[in-house]
């Protein structure tokens, strides 16, 4: 942990630190992104959805059991894990061959959880972006295989101020719990690094 974070924990707001904490980390996953490539394969955009499908359909069931009642009420997350299931399905993807991420965080209290949401929730940012991009690439008719990316469509952004909103108004008693969120968001990022690290 960063010793200057300390110094602004209450001069920041949550969002504020998390953007400015997580920058590098967010970077490096960018960077790694096989999708962020000039030139990309199908076989790229599989991988890319296996990894995706890994890392969040174990978190969609640790938020369902654990902390649906707590967050829902206020922020509905988008896991789209249907969407993905959907896409590999349609790409003749055997999903009984994709285990579950060896890298997941530490999600133990509900601040680890909006941490983990900062993540997830920021992914779905640049989906419209990569959709066109692959249309472009394989055509019109792997439309059907892009339910994910496609996502919210133009509600994408929407979605995205609905999750800050909630985020800006989200109770954070004391600095300790700060940290959980931010630490959390971090090891998010890793999670995603480490995956496209070894996949």
């Amino acid at each position: 942990m960063d010793k200057k974070i300390y110094s602004v924990l209450n001069e920041k707001s949550i969002r504020e630190l998390l953007k400015e904490q997580t920058k590098d980390y967010h970077n490096s996953v960018e960077n790694l992104n096989y999708l962020s490539k000039d030139s990309i394969s199908k076989i790229d955009y599989i991988n890319f959805l296996k990894i995706f499908y890994r890392v969040i359909d174990p978190i969609e069931q640790l938020y369902i059991i654990k902390f649906k009642s707590e967050i829902d009420n206020y922020f509905q997350p988008s896991f789209k894990t249907d969407l993905i299931l959907s896409d590999l399905k349609n790409l003749a993807v055997d999903l009984k061959q994709i285990k579950k991420t060896e890298f997941l965080p530490k999600i133990e209290s509900k601040y680890e959880m909006v941490g983990v949401l900062y993540v997830l929730e920021g992914s779905v940012l640049g989906s419209a972006m990569l959709y066109n991009k692959l249309i472009a690439l394989f055509g019109e008719e792997f439309r059907d295989k892009l339910n994910y990316l496609y996502g919210y469509g133009k509600d994408n952004f929407v979605k995205w101020k609905q999750f800050l909103k909630f985020l800006d108004e989200f109770k954070i008693i004391d600095d300790s719990s700060k940290l959980e969120l931010i630490e959390a968001a971090k090891n998010m990022f890793n999670c995603f690094a480490n995956e496209f690290r070894v996949s």
